[in-house]
């Protein structure tokens, strides 16, 4: 199986039709990730989230943006992947993986 991901500078989760965009993307592709930057959001709360993953097949961690740029959203499919850990700096995230379909480490 060909993993499938989403790297995407949206330039601003919150602007009109974005949402339904990018559910519109999860539910055609079924991505096994998601990376999102420029976020430019400072809370992402569990309402923001079910606009484009109201199945909740993601978790997700996220970067606040500073000012009003920057912003990191960074997602895995529960069902393909367990969080072992992860690791946040101010302008990245880590998440320490483990595929539950092919029994290996990764790190996204």
């Amino acid at each position: 199986m060909m993993m499938q991901g989403l790297i995407w500078n949206c330039r601003g989760l919150k602007k009109k039709g974005l949402a339904t965009y990018l559910k519109n993307r999860i539910l055609q592709y079924s991505f096994h990730f998601i990376g999102i930057q420029e976020t430019m959001i400072h809370d992402c709360d569990e309402k923001l989230l079910k606009k484009f993953d109201s199945n909740q097949d993601y978790l997700c961690l996220y970067n606040s943006a500073h000012g009003k740029s920057g912003g990191i959203l960074c997602g895995v499919r529960k069902d393909l992947f367990y969080v072992g850990s992860f690791q946040q700096g101010e302008f990245m995230l880590q998440m320490n993986l483990w595929d539950k379909i092919k029994k290996v480490k990764g790190i996204f």
